[in-house]
């Protein structure tokens, strides 16, 4: 999905748990981002591809999550 969306003219800012699966988007001119919260605040809209819902827990609410420093409001 990435891809597609870089290949569409599309800027794009990744994050992976596994930071090397985010190197061939990198290659093809996405940003890397250091965590889920850096994504967010590079970017309008946020999308996530997860494996199951702790995962994504994780990702939103989690200490450097897209939701962390935010007093429990929305960002």
């Amino acid at each position: 999905m990435a891809a597609n969306l870089l290949k569409a003219g599309h800027d794009l800012t990744v994050w992976n748990r596994t930071a090397s699966r985010c190197d061939e988007l990198v290659a093809q001119g996405a940003k890397r981002g250091a965590t889920p919260r850096e994504v967010a605040a590079a970017c309008e809209v946020v999308l996530t591809i997860v494996s199951d819902p702790p995962a994504l827990e994780s990702v939103l609410w989690g200490e450097a999550g897209v939701f962390a420093d935010c007093g429990g409001a929305a960002c």
